[in-house]
């Protein structure tokens, strides 16, 4: 597998004569507003769940010190 890759290293051009078009930008804020937002939904989620376990456990040892 590993010649296989080196092989196909060597093969392939070292130039790319690439074109890069004006909707390429819009692509690229899209990319980062979406990571954001995900992230801010994970950060959500785990955080009420840590915020429940938290409440949960203050209440049951109150109910245990009573």
């Amino acid at each position: 597998m590993f010649k296989f890759i080196f092989i196909l290293i060597l093969i392939y051009p070292k130039i790319a004569f690439a074109y890069i078009d004006p909707g390429i930008g819009s692509l690229i804020i899209q990319s980062i507003i979406a990571a954001i937002a995900m992230g801010f939904g994970i950060i959500s989620i785990y955080w009420n769940k840590t915020k429940n376990f938290l409440k949960n456990l203050t209440n049951n040892f109150k109910r245990k010190k009573k």
